[in-house]
Order: C-alpha cells, then structure tokens, then sequence
C-alpha cells in the first residue's frame, strides 16, 4: 500500500497537486521551513474544519489571537494590540498550515498501517472526507 495513495485519499480531489508536493517535500526533509498556505491564510478556522485537521486546532488559533491581542492590549494600551492579534492570525497560521496539515494526516495514515489496504483507503477516506467529496462519490457511484 503506498503512502501516496493514503495521502491522496486523505486530501481528496481539491488541492492534489498542491499538498501532495508539499507533503512530499516533507516527507523527505528537503523542507525544512515553513510554507504560505493562502486558503489557511483567508479562510483560518474554515480551512481547518474544511481539511478535516481537528477543532481542537481552531481552537488554538483562536486562543494565539486572543491571546496576542490581550497581551498588546496591555503592553500598548490601545491600537497596536488589534494589529498583534492580526499579524499572529494572518501571518504565524498560514506559515504554519502546510506542517501542521502534513503532520496530522501523517499521524492518521501510519494509525492504520495494522489494516488491510482497502480497509485503510476506507479509514483514511471516513477521516478526511469532506461532505462535498462524500456527495460527489455518492454521485459517480450511482
């Protein structure tokens, strides 16, 4: 069973290229630094929920701005705090996303490496899916 075929199950049809060369590069430790991930960049908790990472991830995200913004607040007092909490949200995320992404399916993927090949495609795919790829598939199998 390849790896590249969990992985695709696990991202789906949207974004394929894109996060597979990602993972790849990660895989492989030829990346060693972080990469801008616009849609985790304009979309944040949305995009999280939407690839299926973890709420728990939403979270802390919304605790980093929180917390930045309070911590300016009273560094500042005034202005500068909102633009904290702003840069920690639209710049220490998405530099962040593609790892943090890459690291959770990885976890998952190697979970199921016990099952039998299709019955981890299927674990993989319950995991990941989205309700649109779930109705997409549903269509093409009818």
């Amino acid at each position: 069973m390849g790896r590249e075929l969990l992985y695709r199950t696990a991202i789906g049809p949207k974004g394929q290229g894109y996060y597979l060369e990602k993972f790849s590069l990660l895989e492989r430790r030829l990346y060693h630094r972080a990469s801008w991930n616009w849609s985790a960049a304009i979309f944040g908790p949305f995009w999280i929920a939407h690839r299926r990472i973890g709420y728990h991830y939403s979270f802390i995200l919304t605790f980093i701005v929180a917390f930045s913004t309070y911590w300016g607040w009273e560094q500042t007092g005034g202005g500068a705090a909102i633009a904290l909490g702003l840069v920690s949200y639209i710049v220490l995320f998405p530099v962040a996303a593609n790892i943090l992404y890459f690291s959770v399916v990885k976890e998952y993927c190697a979970k199921t490496k016990d099952e039998s090949s299709s019955e981890m495609v299927a674990l993989v795919r319950d995991r990941f899916e989205t309700v649109p790829d779930k109705v997409s598939r549903s269509r093409a199998s009818r």
